[in-house]
């Protein structure tokens, strides 16, 4: 452009250049904010106004100021650049009930603005009870007191929330109008009521819960009664009793809760299997109480019942009695077995339970009930003569590790129900080789394996070990021999070859041996023949011939046994070499574990050179 200066002393020309823009902007909205009716010093939920510079250069020299219980949360700096926003977050406390103004000044390079605030403030709910006691005057037992009521005003801006009524106490009740709210500058009432129960004293309370606190308007009033004649319990229920036998007292209560004296007390039992004892007199005096023992005593098996009754000035009441007899001296021996350690699906060996009927009577009705992992058989039918004996036989058979209880149950229809408890633990394991099963050695040498015993988990009590098929002049030593079943055992096998026993042998020339005695008999034969041809031979030379055959005998005896024989005193032994090599071959050991009936075995190959 061209900038034309005119003076008095004449007209100059300026050219002028440079680059357009458009101006800041400061454009405020809302100019005003309207806020809800909010509780006295609380604060509202924010409103926002928002500056907008849609200029092309920065808005500069920005400033806020507000006036009244408003707060702004200033999110606008000094300078908001082009095509820029800024938001003031605006709440309101009110610290006073009514309607409130109040504003906000925004000023900047361009100009100051004004946006408008109003709100209205109103005052928290309230929650007056007009009574903090009710007291009821005396009132007889059964009947109702005049009703009193108390009033809950909320004198508050707003409703009262959460309300929950309720009464303590015996004989004390309540209905209100007043709901779960009650309104602004509203009330309603609570009536309460009292029915006395019993005599003298009784207190309770109704608490008043809501939004803001629980209160507690104590309650109180007595009771009044005549004579009375309460009897507890209502009927007497005796357990199966041996017949001839007594069983101990059950108690019957007569109470008086009146106030004067209860007469005419009478008291008897229908059936003399049922015999009473009373310390209750004619009278009963007012607030006292007095017992009927009552014992049962039955002289047949079977079902038994009777009625006690309990006669006063006031009316008559009846106890119903039953009971049942019981055959008596019938047991089930011993109360409990124990099967100890048993592999799981593995069966234990029997042990047997004895029913015994030592009564006179015929126990009949007999029925068995099993519960637990046990299996049982019995020869007991389903009756038992007296003096007799029937036998459950019981065996356990675990299905899973670890203690297992189960209980027989033994029912008849005239004898008391009798139980015993089994118990047992379910065991499982396994034997795992940790090393080579087929090893090498020579001769003198060992082999050495090891192997773990694993026990599953509930397991316990031990396994024992023990080793098999050792080769010849071989042994087999299992370390540990028994290991135990709560736990892993690494188990150490060692197989010792060229160890069995050595036998010493005379080496003997046996045809040297045995020639010469033989040699003698053959001189001495002819010699005993001539002797039985001819008569002429003299007696001492017929003994001469005895010895000599004796001693060739005796000779050749000799020679088996020590070579040299009796004509060779010089001999000596002559021992063969020692007999303990393990001959070469291929040879399977066997080591085994067992506990509660399982066997778990495992193969070790032992080859010798």
């Amino acid at each position: 452009g061209v900038l034309t200066v005119v003076t008095a002393q004449g007209t100059q020309t300026v050219g002028l250049s440079g680059n357009g823009e458009d101006p800041a902007t400061d454009t405020l909205t809302p100019m005003s904010l309207s806020f809800p009716s909010t509780l006295e010093n609380t604060a509202s939920a924010p409103q926002t106004v928002t500056l907008t510079n849609s200029g092309g250069a920065p808005l500069t020299g920005i400033q806020v100021q507000t006036t009244g219980d408003f707060s702004v949360v200033n999110g606008c700096s000094y300078s908001l650049n082009a095509q820029s926003t800024c938001t003031l977050m605006v709440r309101y406390t009110p610290h006073a009930v009514g309607v409130e103004t109040g504003s906000i000044t925004v000023t900047d390079i361009l100009r100051s603005q004004v946006v408008s605030l109003t709100g209205t403030g109103i005052a928290p709910p309230t929650d007056t009870l007009s009574a903090t006691a009710l007291v009821f005057p005396a009132t007889v037992v059964g009947q109702n007191a005049l009703p009193q009521t108390v009033t809950l005003t909320n004198s508050g801006g707003t409703a009262l929330t959460g309300l929950s009524i309720q009464v303590v106490g015996a004989g004390f009740s309540e209905i209100s109008t007043c709901g779960g709210t009650l309104a602004a500058n509203a009330s309603c009432q609570i009536t309460v009521t009292f029915q006395a129960s019993t005599t003298g004293s009784a207190t309770g309370q109704l608490d008043v819960a809501d939004a803001i606190r629980t209160q507690v308007v104590s309650l109180s009033g007595s009771g009044e009664t005549p004579a009375e004649d309460n009897l507890s319990p209502q009927a007497l229920i005796f357990a199966g009793q041996a017949v001839g036998t007594t069983s101990a007292a059950q108690t019957v209560t007569l109470s008086n809760n009146g106030q004067t004296a209860l007469t005419g007390i009478r008291v008897q039992s229908s059936n003399a299997d049922f015999a009473v004892t009373t310390n209750c007199g004619a009278s009963l005096p007012s607030g006292s109480s007095c017992g009927m023992q009552v014992t049962f005593a039955p002289h047949a098996a079977g079902v038994d019942s009777g009625t006690l009754t309990v006669v006063d000035a006031i009316r008559t009441q009846q106890v119903p009695m039953s009971g049942t007899g019981v055959l008596g001296n019938v047991s089930l021996t011993p109360d409990s077995l124990n099967f100890g350690d048993i592999g799981v699906r593995t069966s234990s060996p029997a042990q047997t339970l004895l029913l015994s009927n030592g009564s006179t009577g015929t126990l009949s009705g007999i029925s068995i009930a099993m519960t637990g992992e046990f299996t049982e058989t019995n020869n007991c039918r389903t009756v038992l003569a007296p003096g007799r004996t029937c036998s459950i036989s019981l065996i356990f058979v675990p299905n899973v590790t670890g203690n297992q209880v189960g209980t027989v149950t033994v029912a008849s229809a005239n004898a008391e129900t009798m139980q015993a408890q089994m118990t047992g633990i379910g065991i499982a394991f396994e034997l795992l080789p940790t090393s080579s099963t087929s090893v090498s050695v020579t001769s003198g040498n060992s082999a050495n394996y090891s192997l773990e015993l694993m026990p599953v988990s509930g397991s316990a009590g031990s396994a024992s070990l023990s080793c098999s098929n050792a080769p010849p002049n071989s042994t087999c030593t299992v370390n540990p021999t028994t290991a135990s079943l709560s736990n892993p055992s690494n188990i150490q096998v060692i197989v010792a070859t060229g160890v069995g026993g050595t036998v010493q042998l005379r080496r003997a020339d046996l045809f040297g041996d045995l020639l010469w005695p033989l040699g003698l008999f053959m001189f001495l034969l002819p010699l005993w023949k001539v002797r039985s041809r001819s008569k002429a031979v003299q007696p001492g030379l017929d003994r001469l011939l005895m010895v000599l055959l004796l001693m060739a005998t005796l000779a050749t005896v000799g020679a088996c046994g020590k070579g040299g024989g009796l004509l060779d005193p010089t001999a000596a032994s002559n021992p063969l070499p020692n007999n303990s090599l393990t001959p070469s071959g291929t040879y399977t050991v066997t080591v085994a574990a067992s506990a509660g009936g399982l066997l778990k075995s495992v193969a070790l190959t032992v080859q010798v050179q």
